[in-house]
């Protein structure tokens, strides 16, 4: 075997030397030679470099020392932009993680020496997921990722560094199948870094959310679905910071999915997150179960939940609730059973006096509804809400909306008829509104007094023909209270 060169036996000297020294710099008890050796002439210190790696790194403190002089070998020889490439992947492929957090702290900004490191890491499959992997624990951690590195630094690393360092990384003129692989993942993170970062500026968090979502739906479906994805698993993970936005952007791209193969799971998360304690996310969960329900009405049946919303003090919740249940009830084989039809007709028949018009007229067409698809056996327990919604409806019946007073003349003749009461139906057919009114206060006693009650908040109705109807319906309980009251001085004087 040939004897090695002159050169190379100085070089092995000389790299023995720089080991005795490294340890001692990275020990911390060096004078600083070490960096100055390294740059007294380029290719001497790359050769150095690669024989530290080629002897192995007996103590892993060492790392981040190496990767920081590999950063400064690249800022001060740019057109030798490549020349440590096999020194940083062996470093990566075995200290992966002391490797990329060293360099997330030593180059925050992420210049042209850490873009060029980035981008050997990335360019090999043996370091470019757990670079990737890495990248996404940054992003996650918002704002600071806090890891402690071989030589003991557990200085923080802020997301945006791994921000600015994934930016780099998709502005090569190539990448990796596994970057691409990450993509939806990754993308994922950055747009709800970005929605964090604006919480206290309500328009711009949800420009970062509603836009780009519509974008990505438009550019690519597949896209859409990759992120379908991982947004299952963000919502699965339970992280209260993560849930809004990936709750929000699934929403925005649920259209693209196919339902046969993940309807159950999107139902799954609406299902629970509909009892969340939040508004805003309630207000997601809506916004998402009228698509779902638009696309698949069967899917998804009536349930407790969405009957509490409908006593939600947000009118957007309840607007939202009604449209959903307006959406199900499309669905014509469907049946209602007691619980829920009770449940359902107490709330809606209190929000015929809704302020907002819409959901009156929501409201309204639901009762309609439930009291039609309400099993038979069950109508018997629901004949109380149904005999309570009789008087409300007469006065809506007077409505200025238009479409209010079609919804309740044609609701109220559903409801005698449920009622079986022939005598009402046939005037409310025959447009003798009055008459009926008579014979609802022609009920005994007690009922009469309720139908009172009912009536006296009409009286300060801002329409005016309610209050004209509640006066004249008023007038017309009094009439009949003293009739009443003669009947009862007749028949005490008329005894023996």
């Amino acid at each position: 075997m040939d004897a090695p060169s002159l050169p190379a036996l100085l070089l092995q000297t000389l790299c023995d030397s720089i080991m005795c020294l490294w340890q001692e710099e990275t020990a911390g008890v060096g004078t600083g030679l070490l960096a100055d050796l390294l740059f007294l002439n380029a290719e001497t210190g790359a050769a150095m470099l690669d024989l530290l790696v080629e002897e192995g790194v007996s103590d892993p403190t060492q790392v981040p020392a190496m990767v920081r002089y590999i950063h400064q070998w690249l800022t001060a020889n740019e057109s030798a932009g490549h020349r440590l490439d096999e020194a940083l992947l062996e470093l990566t492929e075995e200290y992966p993680s002391d490797v990329m957090i060293t360099l997330l702290r030593w180059a925050p900004s992420c210049d042209r020496a850490a873009a060029t490191m980035w981008g050997t890491i990335m360019s090999s499959s043996r370091t470019a997921e757990p670079a990737l992997q890495l990248l996404l624990d940054a992003l996650s951690a918002w704002p600071v990722y806090s890891v402690y590195t071989s030589d003991g630094d557990n200085t923080g690393v802020f997301a945006l560094a791994a921000t600015v360092a994934l930016w780099r990384v998709f502005n090569l003129t190539w990448r990796s199948p596994v970057v691409l692989e990450y993509f939806p993942n990754l993308f994922l993170r950055l747009l709800f870094q970005a929605y964090i970062s604006t919480q206290e500026m309500p328009e711009e968090g949800q420009w970062c959310l509603s836009l780009p979502a519509r974008e990505m739906r438009r550019v690519s479906i597949i896209w859409c679905c990759g992120m379908a994805s991982c947004l299952f698993d963000l919502l699965s993970e339970g992280i209260s910071d993560w849930e809004l936005p990936a709750l929000a952007f699934l929403v925005e791209v649920l259209d693209c999915l196919d339902l046969s193969e993940c309807g159950e799971k999107v139902l799954e998360i609406f299902t629970s997150q509909l009892q969340s304690e939040s508004t805003e996310m309630r207000r997601v969960v809506l916004r998402g179960l009228v698509v779902l329900t638009s696309m698949d009405p069967s899917m998804f049946n009536l349930t407790e939940s969405l009957g509490k919303l409908l006593w939600d003090a947000d009118e957007d919740i309840v607007e939202m609730t009604l449209i959903v249940l307006s959406l199900l009830l499309l669905h014509k084989d469907l049946t209602i059973a007691s619980p829920i039809a009770l449940q359902l007709a107490e709330a809606l028949w209190h929000l015929f006096d809704n302020e907002n018009s819409h959901v009156q007229l929501l409201s309204i067409r639901l009762f309609q509804d439930v009291i039609t698809l309400v099993v038979a056996k069950d109508k018997k327990a629901l004949k109380k809400h149904v005999s309570e919604s009789l008087l409300p409806l007469f006065f809506h019946c007077h409505d200025e909306n238009g479409r209010v007073a079609q919804a309740s003349r044609e609701t109220l003749l559903s409801a005698v008829r449920f009622l079986k009461r022939k005598d009402l139906k046939q005037l409310l057919k025959t447009d003798q509104m009055w008459r009926l009114a008579e014979c609802l206060l022609g009920e005994d006693r007690s009922r009469a007094a309720e139908r009172l009650r009912q009536a006296l908040p009409y009286l300060r109705s801002p329409q005016e023909p309610l209050r004209e109807a509640a006066v004249r319906f008023i007038g017309a309980w009094a009439q009949a209270s003293a009739a009443l009251a003669g009947l009862g001085t007749a028949a005490t004087l008329w005894q023996p």
